[in-house]
């Protein structure tokens, strides 16, 4: 009897890694795990920074296009080429805080535009009771500017306690709308134009006081009984703010040289060019500001903070260059 044998094959042992594979995979791991991080780390951080710097340069661009069209409209009374035409007598008229140094100041057209030079706190309030010294940049301009819209109001539009000037192109009258009529109305046909006196300057904060986001803001004439100045911000993160005043010397209607507003001849002024120097609204902590700005006549500033900033300025040329006034 034959006995039937089974010839098996023997088990495969099954190999793992060794414990220096293991460390090897390991730290290979890591290593991508950790260029992955910084990947994303330095992403987010050049996306904060565009963000920093787009949002400043728009604050700018913003802030240099509505003071430029103020400068530019400056002593604008439509075809009325001389204030003292505008009757400013009208019984209607009545002012619940003035912005200026002495009463009926918002009334008074022979000034359409001044300027206080790198001004102090006490100098802003002394000149603008509207404007409150703990609040003012110093050594920063301050604009005044008096003008009317360009454009015409129609009669249905006319705003209830809203200050307009009533002309015929030969003469003018400032009144304010409602609740009664102008005590008596020019010689018609007449037109209505809104009155828009307006004062730029600097403010320590953006929204909240000791918020530390310095803000380019205006007083600006609004509606009320009795109108009365309100304030109204225009850029966020301005750190400084300069006129300069662009003289022609040779008569040809173009400008020779720019001077600081508190020195130039007004009278002789063709242009008018403002710069400010805007402030990212955050810092990052990553980046050391050792730049230096020189804007107008103001101090050169090193700020060696973590603030992004750029300086910009628009000339605009003057409609009226021959009825500007400045005051130191």
């Amino acid at each position: 009897m034959r006995t039937r044998t089974t010839n098996s094959k023997p088990s495969r042992h099954q190999a793992g890694f060794t414990l220096i594979e293991l460390m090897v995979s390991l730290v290979l791991g890591l290593l991508v795990v950790l260029m992955i991080g910084t990947l994303f780390v330095r992403s987010s951080d050049n996306y904060r920074q565009d963000q920093r710097i787009t949002d400043m340069q728009a604050s700018l661009r913003f802030a240099l296009a509505q003071i430029a069209t103020d400068m530019e409209l400056a002593g604008f009374w439509t075809s009325l080429h001389d204030p003292s035409d505008i009757d400013v007598t009208d019984g209607s008229l009545a002012i619940g805080s003035d912005c200026g140094n002495a009463a009926g100041w918002v009334w008074d057209l022979s000034t359409p535009i001044a300027v206080i030079d790198n001004a102090t706190s006490a100098a802003a309030a002394a000149a603008h009771a509207c404007i409150d010294a703990s609040e003012f940049v110093e050594g920063s301009d301050i604009i005044a500017i008096k003008r009317v819209l360009a454009a015409e109001t129609a009669a249905a539009d006319l705003e209830n306690n809203r200050v307009y000037l009533q002309t015929n192109s030969t003469d003018g009258q400032l009144f304010r709308h409602g609740p009664s009529a102008p005590t008596a109305n020019v010689a018609a046909p007449f037109s209505h134009w809104r009155y828009n006196p307006t004062v730029y300057f600097l403010r320590n904060y953006s929204v909240t006081k000791g918020d530390g986001i310095p803000s380019l803001c205006r007083k600006v004439l609004l509606g009320g009984s009795p109108p009365s100045f309100s304030t109204e911000c225009v850029g966020t993160g301005i750190e400084q703010m300069q006129l300069l005043v662009g003289i022609d010397t040779d008569l040809d209607g173009e400008p020779n040289r720019y001077d600081n507003a508190d020195t130039a001849n007004i009278n002789d002024a063709v242009s008018l060019r403002i710069e400010l120097l805007g402030r990212s609204e955050l810092a990052h902590n990553a980046y050391l500001n050792e730049k230096t700005y020189a804007l107008g006549n103001a101090p050169t500033y090193t700020p060696n903070d973590n603030f992004y900033r750029r300086s910009a300025s628009l000339t605009v040329q003057t409609r009226n260059p021959n009825r500007l006034r400045t005051v130191e």
